[in-house]
């Protein structure tokens, strides 16, 4: 998935009932008590980085639309077909290290 499933992911772990003790009651301590709180000035690192990510990855999707868009004008031409899946391939796998890294600050950023 992406970071849209990570988004749904995390907001469903967020919404969800707190799960019953040993003694049937159920816990009103939240589940990450035992993770140490993120300091704030590694929050504000974090919340930028993931803001530059954002601009990163939406930079990346218009560049793959227009070569997609590309590949389409040049379906005769199958030499500039060959070039522009070779680039499309590129920004795809730089696109999905991207994501990556994106869902790793979040991780970190959200405990």
């Amino acid at each position: 998935g992406g970071v849209d499933e990570y988004l749904s992911l995390a907001m469903a772990r967020e919404t969800r009932p707190s799960a019953p003790t040993a003694d049937g009651s159920e816990s009103s301590r939240p589940e990450r008590a035992a993770v140490p709180a993120v300091s704030a000035a590694r929050l504000r690192e974090g919340q930028k980085e993931l803001t530059r990510l954002e601009r990163q990855i939406a930079r990346l999707a218009e560049t793959e639309n227009g070569l997609a868009e590309q590949l389409a004008a040049s379906a005769s031409d199958y030499e500039r077909l060959i070039e522009l899946g070779v680039h499309l391939k590129s920004v795809q796998e730089e696109r999905a290290e991207l994501e990556e890294r994106w869902l790793a600050v979040a991780e970190e950023v959200s405990g």
